[in-house]
C-alpha cells in the first residue's frame, strides 16, 4: 500500500470489472510448515525459496492466520467443526 493509500495500482485494470469469485486463485504464505536441512538453513540464515522449495496448499479452514483474539476464536470453531463433524453453534444452542 502506498503511503498516500492510493488504490490506483491496487488492482490491475483488467480485473477491475470482474467479480471477485472470477479472479484468478491466489495463495499466501501462512508459516505453518517449513521443512529444511538445518545446516542449509543456518548457512542461508533465512527460509529458502528456490527451485527446491515446494508449496503445501492447505484448505482455508485449517489455515487461520492468528493475529488477534477473533482469529483464535475462528481457529477454535474450525477445529471443533473438523474434529466433531458437527457445528459448534448447534452444540451451543442445544446446551
Amino acid at each position: 500500500m502506498p503511503v498516500d493509500h492510493s488504490m490506483d495500482r491496487f488492482l490491475p485494470k483488467e480485473y477491475r470489472n470482474i467479480r471477485s469469485q472470477q479472479l484468478p486463485v491466489r495463495y499466501m504464505l501462512n508459516g505453518a510448515i517449513y521443512i529444511s536441512k538445518v545446516d542449509r538453513l543456518l548457512e542461508e540464515n533465512s527460509i529458502i525459496y528456490d527451485g527446491n522449495s515446494f508449496a503445501f496448499v492447505m484448505e482455508k479452514m485449517v489455515s487461520v492466520d492468528i493475529d488477534s483474539k477473533k482469529d483464535i476464536i475462528e481457529a477454535y470453531i474450525n477445529m471443533c467443526e473438523i474434529n466433531d463433524n458437527e457445528s459448534i453453534f448447534r452444540k451451543i444452542l442445544h446446551e
